[in-house]
């Protein structure tokens, strides 16, 4: 009997946050560039969908966004599917009452057909939207956050302009 084909793997990337550094910062220091691992967590007592960040040791420094947990678990239980963290910025605490978060990029890796619909099923998600970031939404820049240009900004342009 012949083995399933697996496709060829590709990957999206996701730019969102790392929840939960408050509860880890004592044990784990975030240097920017970092590559961590995604990986599912169904003994997690608050949620069984949740993904845990993990270094090489398997010790966990965070998780995924609850709003993203459940579409990326149920991604990541194919066997040649698997998802990276990035560290992309300085830890932030954004106010809201979720804690100090780290600024990442999310890599998920798979066959084009999951990751199309992983792609839709965030997308078509409101609640999954708002998990993700703005591609420098909470980078650090020369010691400045970098925030979304306002409607103030653009006219500020303008005036220097001309």
């Amino acid at each position: 009997m012949a083995s399933p084909q697996i496709g060829r793997v590709e990957s999206k990337e996701y730019y969102s946050w790392m929840r939960g550094h408050h509860a880890y910062k004592d044990i784990f220091k975030p240097v920017i560039g970092t590559t961590l691992t995604l990986q599912r967590e169904p003994e997690n007592a608050k949620d069984p969908h949740a993904v845990a960040i993990v270094e090489d040791t398997g010790r966990i420094v965070g998780h995924i966004p609850l709003a993203l947990s459940r579409i990326v678990s149920s991604f990541l239980k194919r066997a040649n599917h698997k998802a990276t963290a990035e560290i992309c910025g300085k830890r932030i605490n954004r106010g809201s009452g979720l804690g100090l978060e780290l600024p990442v990029i999310y890599k998920i890796y798979g066959e084009r057909k999951y990751l199309n619909r992983l792609d839709e099923l965030i997308h078509g998600s409101e609640t999954a939207k708002r998990a993700l970031r703005e591609k420098d939404e909470g980078i650090l820049i020369d010691g400045q956050k970098k925030r979304k240009s306002t409607k103030r900004d653009k006219d500020s342009l303008k005036k220097q302009k001309k």
